[in-house]
């Protein structure tokens, strides 16, 4: 995920910090990221499976 805020990387976690003046322009931009996160989230769990459905598709070879 590509961004214009700070990215703090932690082991099992992570931090973003989003300085903006205006509460509104802050709001959408939180929202931006938090969509992003999902959209991410959604797509790792969909080539999860993939994964997942291919080894067992092998192992009846």
């Amino acid at each position: 995920m590509i961004t214009d805020c700070e990215i703090i990387h932690h082991e099992n976690s992570f931090s973003i910090e989003i300085i903006e003046q205006k509460a509104k322009d802050l709001r959408a931009m939180w929202n931006t990221r938090i969509r992003g996160l999902i959209a991410v989230d959604s797509l790792m769990a969909v080539l999860d499976g993939l994964d997942h459905s291919e080894d067992s598709s092998t192992s009846n070879v």
